[in-house]
C-alpha cells in the first residue's frame, strides 16, 4: 500500500472511531444512561485525526509528518 493511501486510512478510521464513540455517548445521555467517560482515549483519537486531516491538507504522508514532529524534539 502507499503510503499516501495509509494516510487516508488513518483519518477515515479515527474520524468513524470519533463519531461513534460521540454518537453512542450522546444517545445513552438521552436514555438516561451510564457511559463510560473515557478521556484518555477521546483525547488521542482526536489527536491523530487532526495529525492525519494536517497530512491531507498539506499533502504529506502520515509518515512524514511524524517524522517533521520528531525532528522538533530533537
Amino acid at each position: 500500500m502507499s503510503p499516501q493511501i495509509v494516510t487516508y486510512l488513518v483519518l477515515l478510521i479515527s474520524a468513524v472511531y470519533l463519531g461513534h464513540t460521540i454518537y453512542s455517548a450522546r444517545r445513552a445521555r438521552k436514555k438516561g444512561m451510564r457511559i463510560a467517560f473515557q478521556p484518555i482515549r477521546w483525547i488521542g483519537a482526536a489527536l491523530v485525526f487532526c495529525l492525519a486531516l494536517v497530512a491531507v491538507v498539506t499533502n504529506m504522508t502520515y509518515d512524514d509528518l511524524i517524522n517533521l514532529i520528531n525532528g522538533w524534539f530533537e
